[in-house]
Parts: structure tokens; C-alpha cells; sequence
């Protein structure tokens, strides 16, 4: 008997605890907890390549009963780099654009959304891309060099361009 009553003690304090709360959480101009809203949902970005660049772009996540005001575009070239934020984004937007990759490179780039709860989970699976064309070439591209002045020869040596005497006079043409 003693242990119920210490049992129904405890509960009326939680309660009373819990409405106090309740009451102090309302009057400062927060919601109530059972409506507080979750962050968006998670989502798939689809990648193209152009060129030199990755457009990304998505139809928005969930949002879970609070719209949707960011976005947070993260990039990394595959294997072995290091996830870069590349963008961060107003809610409205439904595409962005990932400069300065190269040919034969496989990148991956992942996405999240925020609204008023937070931001919400990173997409999966991670959308992956490998840029068509040729890998640059290790050994960097040489110009030629400068060509040598050329030199001029005379095809008369100066001596007997001097003697004009000495120049046999050209063979007279030839009649039909």
C-alpha cells in the first residue's frame, strides 16, 4: 500500500512538473511540444555534366509540415576526397551548378534541406557522376619553341656581284 501511494506521489509531481512546463513553454511563444514539427525528409539530387561543371537538381524533400527554407550542397571528388559544401541555397531553388571538375573525374555529391526544425537528413544514396572526355595529360602541354631568324645567303658570292664584268650575260631565249 505504502509503495502505491509513493508511486501516485511521483506521478502527480511529473504531471504537475510537465504542465508547468507546458504553461511556461506557451507563454514565451513557443508551440506545444506534441506540435513541434521534424525536419525535412531525405531526398535524391540527379547530377548531369556539362563540359566542365555538374548541374545538380532535385524536386524538393518532405517537409514534414514546415516548408522548406535552404538547401546544402556538398561535393567530393571520388575516390578519396573530402566532403566541401559548394552551396547553400534559398528554399526555392531546384538546381545548382558545381564548377572547376575535369574530364575522366568521378565525383559524388550529396544534399540536405532545412525548415524551422533543423536541417534534415543528408541524400541517399549519393548521386555519382564520372565526366565524359578525355583525363587531362600528366605531362603539361610545351608550346614549341621560337623559331631561329633565318639566314639570308646570297646565292651570288659578293665578290663577283661586285664584277658585274664577270656575270656572264643570261642565254638568249630560244625561237620556234
Amino acid at each position: 500500500m505504502y509503495g502505491w501511494r509513493l508511486m501516485e506521489r511521483t506521478a502527480t509531481w511529473w504531471l504537475a512538473l510537465a504542465a508547468l512546463f507546458a504553461v511556461v513553454l506557451i507563454a514565451a511563444g513557443g508551440a506545444p511540444l506534441a506540435e513541434a514539427k521534424s525536419p525535412p525528409g531525405s531526398f535524391t539530387p540527379k547530377l548531369s555534366a556539362h563540359h566542365d561543371l555538374i548541374v545538380v537538381s532535385w524536386a524538393p524533400p518532405p517537409d514534414n509540415g514546415s516548408a522548406i527554407d535552404a538547401y546544402e550542397v556538398e561535393h567530393r571528388k571520388h575516390p578519396g576526397g573530402t566532403w566541401t559544401v559548394v552551396r547553400t541555397l534559398r528554399g526555392d531553388a531546384r538546381s545548382a551548378i558545381i564548377s572547376g571538375v575535369n574530364p575522366g573525374e568521378t565525383h559524388r555529391v550529396r544534399m540536405r534541406a532545412r525548415n524551422a526544425a533543423g536541417w534534415g537528413l543528408k541524400s541517399w544514396p549519393i548521386a555519382e557522376i564520372t565526366i565524359a572526355g578525355q583525363p587531362p595529360s600528366a605531362d603539361p602541354i610545351v608550346p614549341p619553341k621560337r623559331p631561329d631568324p633565318p639566314k639570308i645567303r646570297p646565292s651570288v658570292p659578293i665578290r663577283s656581284a661586285r664584277r658585274s664584268s664577270q656575270v656572264p650575260p643570261p642565254p638568249p631565249p630560244a625561237s620556234a
